[in-house]
């Protein structure tokens, strides 16, 4: 443990930047979400495949959004 807290005691800048975009992730997930699954029933595939390509691509959609917002004048107050 020891050893550890001192090799990996600093995020790294990806984490930064992640942590930083985190709140408005989860904010906007539930709509990214559900506008996802909206668009997946004309795709012919199993549910389980569904939901595990729409899960991570909604995940990472709210995060690029996310991001994209902070960019927004004034967003940084508010995020």
């Amino acid at each position: 443990l020891v050893g550890f807290r001192s090799r990996v005691h600093q995020p790294s800048r990806r984490w930064r930047q992640w942590s930083q975009n985190a709140y408005g992730a989860f904010f906007l997930h539930a709509a990214v979400l559900v506008g996802l699954a909206v668009l997946a029933p004309p795709w012919q595939a199993p549910a389980l495949v569904k939901f595990a390509v729409v899960v991570p691509a909604a995940i990472a959609v709210s995060f690029w959004l996310a991001r994209w917002l902070r960019t927004l004048p004034g967003a940084r107050r508010v995020w």
